[in-house]
């Protein structure tokens, strides 16, 4: 991962709330279930543009990926941001090396400004 990239996910996750339903939950405490209150809360948000979902990422690099928006195909989990979401974005995972490749140069630019 490459500086740019890797302060684009720092500033990512500097930017979205802790699950407060959930203490414990994953990406340390970050990261909203798909199921029950958790995704009662997750719909209210995506109300305000403030959802990016954690995804299973089948293209050709494989891995994980978060990408704005409220998807429901491939969903891992749910991020909530504190600001609504003003661009596209995906963040890729790869799996061979647990690193995260932007593939949106905007979303690198939007978070760096």
């Amino acid at each position: 991962m490459n500086d740019e990239e890797e302060l684009a996910l720092e500033n990512f996750l500097e930017n979205v709330i802790e699950n407060h339903i959930d203490t414990d939950s994953s990406f340390e405490g970050l990261m909203f279930e798909t199921y029950d209150e958790e995704m009662a809360f997750v719909l209210e948000m995506a109300k305000e543009n403030r959802v990016a979902t954690y995804v299973d990422s089948d293209g050709t690099r494989g891995g994980t990926a978060i990408e704005s928006g409220l998807h429901y195909c491939n969903r891992i989990g749910y991020f909530i941001t504190k600001e609504p979401i003003t661009e596209d974005f995906v963040l890729q995972v790869s799996y061979d090396d647990d690193t995260f490749e932007n593939e949106s140069e905007e979303f690198i630019k939007a978070v760096t400004e």
